[in-house]
């Protein structure tokens, strides 16, 4: 639930991402379900899959860039000697 009601306030992006048949990885990623392709190329294994099935999709929450940017500016540590 947390992570629901961070995406809804912009801290984080989900993102839809099917899962190869073959060897498991991730063969693309998209912000909206609804813009999942029929088929998807696996670079990793080189199979072309079929997204028909929620079972082979993970949901992926990611920092939200500017939230990513902010931190960056306000916490990061300085390497310079």
């Amino acid at each position: 639930n947390e992570l629901f009601c961070a995406t809804r306030l912009g801290l984080v992006d989900m993102h839809w991402a099917p899962l190869c048949d073959r060897c498991g990885s991730m063969v693309c990623a998209k912000s909206r379900i609804e813009d999942l392709p029929g088929s998807a190329y696996c670079g990793g294994c080189q199979y072309e899959n079929t997204v028909d099935c929620l079972e082979k999709i993970k949901v992926i929450f990611t920092l939200n860039r500017d939230v990513f940017y902010v931190l960056m500016e306000n916490f990061a540590v300085s390497l310079k000697a």
